[in-house]
């Protein structure tokens, strides 16, 4: 799709062992300007159920109210459509450049970037770059990504009482959920059902009231479901993540629940991350004064034949340590934790820098003006919680796709784009195109 749509715009295609697909603009100079964004997409569930009742294939792009929703929308297809219309308006308009222009397609930036990893390797990379893949004005700090993975080997429940016999999370880690499902096996799942019912009705009222406890019964079992709001992982103040909101439920109801993997890793969800999502009980919470706040949200629940991993993700922002530092810290508070309650546990605390770089550089400026005279919106840079190949290149800065004061909607079970926003970053775009690839000086 991307080749075909590149060569019957006249632009040059390259595929990069399927790892990176290239389009390129040529200038009157060998000096390379780089466009940065990525196909690949987070998984969805089979069907999404809007607000209003809709149901839409979330592999389909479906057109409503001004909107397009599918998965990978806003994050990021809708960025690919825009660059390669942009490169298609200068191409078509005759617009001279003295820079070359070069697209990036990255297609593993959701499982973590061995393309472009691979890329980097094989090919020498412009000296300044634009990431589409965050949000606008301009995007000059990223926090840090990391997991903490918890691995409780499968146990043999023990006990008489009810056995809960699976937990659901996200489908990635990168992302929060909407639901949460524990299935729960009980000789009187009628009872049990109306129990936990009650008490998840308490629990709800007790935590804000702004998510709903659902309990039915299924044969011999009980389904216990928590709906939260899905969100990225990276904006959980948007969402209302329900994975240790049912943790939460589980580890404090009065139901004698069997011991096994389940019950170990609903509690060490509730006792090390609560409702929470900034280290607060971790010990660890702390803030930038631009960047913001440490983020921990639990997200992933995966059983294997030999073991239950849990993930949960953290957005670091530049601290008084570093983020070696600061896994050490909670990887040390966890295994403290193991040691205390369940020697078995083990854990992995995984975490990659941050990024923060000079506010200056006519670049930088260009992007800015440009986003200010097309909005009338205020142009300064900004800082995001999520993560993004930016980090990986050379002066690379985001512009774009996501307009500020906006909900972003990429990785949830509503994703979208508006359409007016896209004929903005097409418009935004092709002048950053015309005026970046002939500006006199980038530093």
């Amino acid at each position: 799709m991307i080749k075909a749509k590149a060569e019957a715009f006249g632009l040059e295609f390259r595929n990069i062992d399927n790892r990176i697909f290239e389009v390129e603009l040529p200038g009157s100079s060998n000096e390379a300007f780089g466009i940065l964004t990525h196909g690949d997409t987070v998984p969805a569930a089979d069907r999404w159920t809007l607000e209003d009742g809709t149901q839409v294939d979330p592999l389909e792009i479906t057109r409503k109210n001004g909107k397009l929703y599918g998965r990978g929308t806003e994050d990021d297809k809708a960025s690919i459509a825009a660059a390669l219309y942009a490169m298609k308006a200068i191409k078509e308009n005759d617009v001279p450049l003295k820079r070359t222009i070069r697209l990036m397609i990255e297609t593993t930036e959701e499982t973590g970037g061995e393309g472009f990893e691979y890329y980097k390797a094989h090919n020498e990379l412009p000296a300044y770059n634009i990431v589409l893949d965050s949000g606008y004005p301009a995007v000059i700090a990223e926090n840090g990504f990391g997991t903490i993975d918890a691995y409780f080997p499968r146990e043999q429940a023990n006990g008489d009482g009810p056995k809960i016999t699976d937990i659901t999370g996200g489908l990635a880690t990168n992302q929060i959920p909407a639901t949460s499902v524990a299935t729960i096996e009980a000789a009187n799942p009628q009872k049990l059902s109306q129990t936990l019912k009650a008490q998840g009705q308490a629990y709800a009222e007790e935590h804000g009231g702004d998510f709903e406890v659902t309990s039915k019964v299924e044969g011999d079992t009980v389904k216990l479901t928590v709906r939260g709001k899905s969100a990225h992982s990276s904006k959980p103040e948007s969402g209302l993540n329900p994975v240790p909101r049912l943790a939460g439920l589980l580890a404090t109801s009065d139901v004698p629940f069997q011991d096994n993997h389940y019950l170990a890793a609903v509690e060490y969800i509730n006792d090390n991350y609560g409702l929470d999502y900034h280290g607060e009980k971790l010990g660890v919470a702390y803030k930038h004064d631009f960047m913001g706040p440490l983020l921990v949200s639990p997200t992933y629940l995966a059983l294997d034949n030999d073991q239950l991993r849990v993930a949960v993700n953290v957005r670091a922002p530049a601290g008084e340590r570093s983020v070696e530092e600061l896994a050490k810290a909670i990887r040390e508070k966890l295994v403290s934790y193991a040691e205390q309650h369940n020697p078995d546990m083990q854990v992995e605390v995984d975490i990659r820098d941050w990024m923060l770089r000079d506010p200056q550089g006519a670049w930088l400026q260009t992007l800015l003006n440009i986003f200010g005279d097309t909005t009338g919106l205020p142009a300064d840079p900004v800082s995001s919680a999520g993560s993004t190949t930016a980090k990986l290149l050379p002066n690379a800065v985001n512009f774009g796709p996501s307009m500020p004061g906006e909900d972003y909607t990429g990785h949830t079970s509503e994703e979208f784009k508006r359409m007016d926003n896209l004929m903005l970053d097409i418009q935004m775009f092709t002048e950053m195109l015309a005026r970046i690839g002939n500006q006199e000086r980038l530093n």
